[in-house]
């Protein structure tokens, strides 16, 4: 398990951030999460 700033970090403990720069660019950070993508239509 890889080490944070403050210590070794929980299995359980997931989260992430998604944020939109433009109607179709994303950045996302995470950490214990799965992103799954499909188009809308």
């Amino acid at each position: 398990m890889p080490a944070s700033p403050f210590g070794p970090l929980p299995e359980e403990i997931a989260s992430a951030i998604v944020i939109q720069n433009a109607s179709d660019e994303f950045y996302v950070v995470g950490y214990g999460v799965k992103l799954d993508f499909a188009l809308n239509e």
